[in-house]
């Protein structure tokens, strides 16, 4: 019994099933063979009815190898792992910020990084890494492997001695050896890549810790301020305030507490809030005006802090940098390396060297 149908979509099932009994006496397959169209059953179908002869049609693992041949192990396959690894690479362009190497133009903007679509990228890439991982097909390999020698070693003289079949179970066993090997090379890319993931992701949270510390310290810096203004002013208030204002009113003229008559209220009060309400304003205006001076010095502050963020993250990205470009294959300049910077030395060796290879030539 083979099948694959693990996976559902819309409500239904993807993939395919086969049951197959081989009688030994008889030398005849049957079975039962449940597909979807994603499965490919017309080209199998087709293939079993056209292509093949009345002898290899008395091996009973016909049906199975093809499914696995025109389906499972296809050549797409192949192209997802490399479309994985080119959608990994414009990824690793864009977060170390390789700048001579190609990168995909929805991954920056203005110079800076797209974080939602490098997220959604790094997903992607994933899940066409671990579609079809290749460690769950070298095992069903290995037991289709023992199928196909327990079978031989079951089967009668007669069908052993028929050259077709012979033949055609050495192909199987040959087929099964080279997807093997082409999926245990597969699996190697595909563990490359895994690893080249989580480089890049956590290359990605590192940026994204940087942000979040860098606005944290901006709103932490913010609320000391703030804090640290309305304890002045509620201490400033709690201290002097109530005595300067009791000690203000009591002690004016305007008002006579004496023995000798009933206490009075001057008709010239007015004086005393014409005076005080400019005076109140003179002050908070002159705090206003410190307060305001000091919110710059604090933007200054919170440029400074934004600046040496930034050179702390540029630090993190060329460490970032020179771990991934590390090799020089990795993405070569399109100038020779004798034109760039101390191209005129290095072309002068290269013209002693060339001198050497002449005589050595003529010797």
């Amino acid at each position: 019994m083979c099948r694959k149908s693990d996976v559902l979509k819309k409500g239904k099932t993807r993939g395919w099933e086969l049951m197959l009994s081989y009688n030994l006496s008889t030398h005849i397959t049957s079975g039962y063979f449940k597909t979807t169209p994603s499965a490919k059953p017309a080209q199998i179908l087709d293939l079993l009815e056209n292509d093949t002869t009345a002898a290899t049609l008395a091996h009973p693992f016909v049906l199975p190898m093809l499914i696995l041949s025109l389906n499972e192990l296809s050549s797409e396959n192949d192209d997802r792992q490399r479309q994985a690894r080119e959608l990994l690479r414009h990824l690793e362009n864009a977060i170390a910020g390789r700048e001579d190497a190609e990168t995909k133009a929805d991954h920056l903007k203005d110079g800076s990084l797209i974080i939602e679509q490098v997220n959604r990228d790094l997903y992607e890439c994933v899940c066409k890494v671990l579609w079809k991982r290749p460690r769950a097909y070298l095992s069903m390999l290995a037991e289709l492997r023992k199928g196909l020698a327990k079978w031989w070693t079951v089967i009668g003289p007669e069908v052993k001695n028929n050259e077709d079949i012979k033949d055609m179970q050495e192909s199987m066993l040959f087929k099964v050896d080279f997807h093997a090997t082409k999926l245990r090379g597969i699996d190697s890319y595909a563990a490359t890549s895994l690893e080249r993931l989580r480089v890049q992701r956590e290359a990605r949270e590192s940026k994204l810790s940087l942000i979040m510390a860098r606005e944290q310290s901006i709103i932490a810096n913010a609320s000391k301020r703030d804090g640290t203004t309305m304890k002045t002013l509620s201490v400033l208030g709690a201290i002097f305030l109530p005595g300067t204002y009791l000690a203000s009113v009591f002690s004016m003229t305007f008002f006579n507490f004496q023995d000798s008559g009933v206490p009075k209220v001057s008709k010239d009060v007015w004086l005393y809030f014409a005076i005080t309400i400019p005076v109140t304003i003179f002050v908070v205006a002159i705090w206003h005006f410190f307060e305001a001076r000091r919110k710059r010095d604090h933007e200054d502050q919170e440029q400074r802090v934004n600046e040496e963020w930034d050179k702390m993250e540029h630090a993190v990205m060329e460490k970032i940098r020179s771990k991934t470009i590390k090799h020089q294959h990795t993405t070569m300049s399109s100038t020779p390396a004798w034109k760039q910077q101390g191209g005129r030395e290095m072309d002068i060796e290269r013209q002693g060297g060339m001198e050497v290879l002449e005589k050595m030539l003529v010797a």
